[in-house]
């Protein structure tokens, strides 16, 4: 059921709940740089980039930096980027693309970018197993030049036994979560 005061959360797979904020005597101080357009804002935007000492002045001109100054967020836990996953809205235009098993069929212009939630949806239904999705990413990888130079080491037999294990427990009414079977590539140095 849809939060009415965060209607938006249903739509996402680990929306993390708000936090208010500390109340704080926090009053921002007056705009001091000068507001610039056209080719002066070319010329400080440079001047600022390649002078140091003068990106920290506008910096700390425009009170950028006293936000870190005040001690009542000091007890507040930072939260940078948080992952959610978006989910089908329900109504048909939601953020889900069809899942397809042919990689080839949805080769070219506007092809779907399906979605996490999609490839969860599709794998509970049985459309579409954990076993079709990664024998389609080891085939697009082994075909396409583009791709395969992405990646130095693929373990093909460990991703195809997981894969199975994943489709077992979709079948069994048992996944892990909206993240098992989904195929995934970790970035080395």
């Amino acid at each position: 059921m849809a939060n009415p005061e965060y209607p938006h959360k249903t739509a996402f797979y680990a929306y993390p709940d708000p936090i208010e904020g500390p109340k704080t005597s926090y009053n921002p101080p007056p705009g001091a740089n000068p507001v610039l357009r056209g080719l002066p804002l070319v010329a400080a935007g440079w001047a600022a980039e390649s002078i140091p000492p003068l990106a920290a002045y506008i910096w700390n001109n425009a009170g950028f930096g006293t936000v870190r100054k005040i001690k009542e967020l000091d007890d507040y836990e930072p939260r940078y980027d948080p992952t959610v996953i978006p989910l089908d809205s329900g109504d048909g235009a939601g953020v889900n693309k069809p899942v397809g098993v042919s990689y080839r069929e949805r080769k070219g212009p506007g092809s779907p970018n399906t979605s996490i939630g999609a490839y969860h949806a599709a794998y509970e239904s049985g459309e579409v197993t954990p076993v079709d999705v990664v024998e389609v990413v080891l085939d697009l990888i082994d075909g396409d030049t583009k791709h395969k130079v992405a990646f130095t080491s693929i373990v093909r037999e460990k991703v195809r036994v997981a894969a199975q294990a994943s489709m077992r427990r979709y079948k069994e009414g048992k996944a892990k979560g909206i993240l098992d079977g989904i195929p995934v590539a970790v970035k080395g140095m």
